[in-house]
């Protein structure tokens, strides 16, 4: 009994003395002088970190510029290059706010941690904002090995797309010859086997995305291929329509036709409309579906 009241002794008085000691106006002042060097470095740090950030997004912003426009020259200025900045203006906007974020938690945390009146909250501050991150990352290096399956899956579908759209020009310039299959075929035969090898593999990453399987993305994706299908009816109908034009070879660039009331010269077939040039000069557009179901004379 007395060793053990010896030993309790020691630890109040080793605690009291800690205490005492914290609470000095020399470890005061030391951590008034560690939270004033944090508070400097912070802003030192963010004050660099600004200057560089603005360099490197001048930097970037030229380069995208350079690059919408040619997108923008590609698709006939339909879509304009401002509407495709404004996502990469978003992202560096995030990025900024993140690191500055970062840093002014870690300099509160810090300059907290250095006082014993407030080092329980700066300790309830840092579970609070640190034990959802440590959640997420586990999450994240948890959904890591699927990933990595989608993106090989994707590449893989990149490059078969891609091999399918060399293969097919070719064709369609007459320098890889296939007995029984025109020319004018290759095009259409190209955007189908496209969406063919976007649907496999779309079914094959499915499986692999992170939260698939959870009654909520099952539920959404339901929702959104019900949309789908209910306003794809026509679209779908013309496409087909328009395969069967296509290999029906009853139409083809350069002719003159009648499609029921209009007459023009066939200007452009795609798998939703043929275009047709009048002798007015105006573009009709003519939905597949009235040109298989309608009578059409090609002169």
């Amino acid at each position: 009994r007395n060793e053990v009241a010896t030993s309790a002794a020691r630890l109040i008085e080793r605690a009291v003395a800690q205490y005492r000691q914290e609470r000095s106006a020399a470890s005061l002042s030391i951590g008034a002088a560690k939270t004033g060097a944090t508070l400097v470095v912070a802003m030192l740090f963010l004050w660099l970190f600004q200057r560089a950030f603005r360099r490197v997004r001048r930097i970037a912003l030229d380069r995208a510029g350079r690059e919408l426009e040619k997108v923008e020259s590609k698709v006939n200025r339909v879509i304009r290059a401002e509407q495709l900045r404004w996502p990469l203006l978003i992202l560096m906007r995030i990025i900024l706010a993140v690191v500055w974020i970062a840093a002014v938690y870690l300099a509160v945390s810090l300059s907290l941690s250095y006082f014993p009146h407030t080092r329980t909250v700066a300790r309830e501050i840092d579970d609070l904002v640190l034990a959802p991150l440590a959640v997420l990352g586990l999450d994240v290096l948890a959904a890591l090995p699927g990933l990595l399956v989608v993106l090989v899956i994707a590449l893989a579908a990149r490059w078969a797309i891609r091999g399918n759209r060399v293969f097919f020009t070719q064709v369609e310039r007459k320098r890889i010859r296939i007995e029984g299959f025109y020319p004018e075929w290759a095009r259409p035969t190209q955007r189908l086997v496209s969406v063919v090898v976007l649907i496999v593999a779309v079914i094959m990453a499915y499986p692999y995305v992170p939260g698939s399987g959870s009654p909520a993305f099952q539920g959404i994706a339901i929702f959104l291929g019900l949309l789908g299908s209910l306003g794809a009816t026509d679209v779908v109908s013309n496409l087909i329509n328009g395969l069967i034009i296509t290999y029906m070879r009853s139409c083809r660039v350069g002719d003159l036709v009648r499609i029921g009331d209009t007459m023009g010269v066939v200007t452009e077939s795609t798998l939703i409309v043929t275009r047709l040039r009048t002798a007015k000069n105006v573009e009709i557009s003519v939905p597949n579906s009235l040109v298989l179901s309608g009578q059409v004379i090609n002169y």
